[in-house]
């Protein structure tokens, strides 16, 4: 908006009728698929593996009489918008399906060992962390929620895929299992996506951070360490030096006074610092009541 009287799309938009978004509950489901894991496998290593779908948001079409009120001007060209933007109230709506079967897909290609040898291709692309033998395992304790990942008969239950927006995640038991998991995922994204052809469109699977991809029990997951050894979910070193560096350079202590924009900051920082400590969202209740308050203040 550059004026206050300026409509956009976003205010017009209706999405009573569009899916549910449920994409947020994807980080405690990947903690919860890990904890029952161990619990049924005490001993064995977990090994974290993960995707990433190019361009999600491409897939999703306008519809053709909308190209238009979607568009954007860029070089001083108007372009019509014929799949979905990014920042619309729209676009995480209709990517839903596409990521909520693409999830359920992994379960009916789950334990297909001709898929391996198929994508064989992309298999080779990736490395694996040789395990170690001296690594201490934490376990995990049984209880009336969490009861591990054999069913009532004694078989071990297919974990879907656990995807955040366009980012897959996926965890299995020794190298072999991984395989046939990380092969079900990319049939999966091939079968909702389309098969790749290079030719005239980007591969749905993004290759460049697929070939940097190492299988191991430490992974780094929508910027948070998750190691299945120890049962821990932690901030990497980088963001913490972030945070420190951000603190000491704006927020010493000879400071009276700070804009929205350095609040903001501050505030989106430390929102994601507390995934790793939940001490942190006390912080953020004071923050946040001090903001509100200057905002009402400020004149």
């Amino acid at each position: 908006m550059l004026f206050a009287t300026d409509i956009v799309m976003n205010q017009v938009t209706p999405v009573s009728c569009e899916a549910p978004i449920t994409f947020g509950h994807v980080k405690i489901q990947l903690y919860i698929d890990i904890y029952n894991t161990r619990l049924s496998n005490p001993t064995a290593t977990i090994l974290l593996g993960m995707a990433d779908i190019k361009a999600c948001f491409r897939f999703p079409r306008i519809h053709p009489d909308l190209t238009g009120a979607f568009g954007f001007v860029a070089d001083g060209y108007y372009n019509l918008a014929t799949a979905m933007v990014f920042g619309s109230t729209t676009s995480a709506l209709c990517w839903e399906p596409f990521r909520q079967a693409i999830e359920a897909l992994l379960v009916v290609y789950a334990d297909r060992p001709n898929l391996v040898i198929k994508h064989a291709f992309y298999l080779d692309m990736i490395a694996w962390e040789k395990p170690d033998p001296t690594v201490s395992i934490t376990q995990a304790v049984r209880c009336s929620i969490n009861k591990g990942t054999f069913d009532a008969q004694g078989n071990r239950m297919k974990l879907p895929a656990r995807i955040y927006v366009d980012d897959a995640l996926v965890l299995a038991l020794l190298k072999c299992h991984m395989k046939q998991v990380l092969a079900a995922l990319i049939k999966a994204i091939f079968v909702i996506m389309g098969k790749p052809d290079t030719r005239v469109r980007q591969c749905p699977l993004a290759l460049d951070k697929w070939a940097e991809l190492i299988v191991a029990p430490r992974q780094r997951m929508l910027g948070l360490l998750i190691d299945t050894n120890t049962l821990t979910v932690g901030i990497p070193p980088d963001y913490i030096k972030e945070v420190l560096d951000l603190i000491n350079s704006t927020w010493h202590s000879h400071r009276r006074c700070f804009t929205v924009g350095e609040a903001q900051r501050l505030t989106g920082k430390l929102g994601h610092l507390a995934e790793g400590a939940q001490w942190v969202f006390h912080l953020l209740t004071h923050l946040y009541a001090s903001i509100a308050y200057a905002l009402a203040e400020n004149k």
